[in-house]
Order: structure tokens, then C-alpha cells, then sequence
């Protein structure tokens, strides 16, 4: 079943709307991006959940190098010491 709707819209909005789905009018743009939508929303939600997991694995390296810090630069330091023997 088909059903005709009317959408007001900014004309700039719908020109930028017909220029990003390469339609030709602006039922069809519509359309068209309806279409996509749930796809689209899908994979921004994927994108996002794999943003997280990308800082939360940034956030551990963080903590790993901030805990090794004091014993690199006293194993600096010891070293440094040994050339002057």
C-alpha cells in the first residue's frame, strides 16, 4: 500500500538531500534516505560501540606506562651510574 505524505522542509536542507542520494527530486530523496536509515543508524552504532573499546584499550596502555615509568627512570639512573665505575 502506498501512501502519499507531504514533508516541509528548509529548501537548502532538501537541495543538500538530493545533492548526498543522487536523486532527482525530492520524494525520491526522501525515500531514498529513509532506505538507509536503519542501516546507516546500525553501523554508527557499531562504529561507536568499537570507539569505546578503542579508548578503553588506549586508557589501559596509559596505566600500564604510567606504572612503569618510576622503575624505567631508576634503571636509568642505575645505568648511568655504572659508567662512572
Amino acid at each position: 500500500m502506498k501512501r502519499i505524505i507531504q514533508i516541509q522542509a528548509d529548501v537548502n536542507f532538501i537541495n543538500d538531500l538530493i545533492e548526498l542520494t543522487d536523486e532527482k527530486t525530492a520524494s525520491k530523496a526522501f525515500l531514498h534516505a529513509a532506505e538507509k536509515h536503519e542501516r546507516l543508524d546500525a553501523a554508527n552504532h557499531s562504529n561507536n560501540e568499537e570507539i569505546k573499546r578503542l579508548r578503553d584499550q588506549i586508557y589501559r596502555y596509559q596505566q600500564l606506562i604510567a606504572s612503569i615509568e618510576k622503575p624505567y627512570r631508576e634503571i636509568q639512573e642505575l645505568l648511568g651510574q655504572g659508567d662512572l665505575l
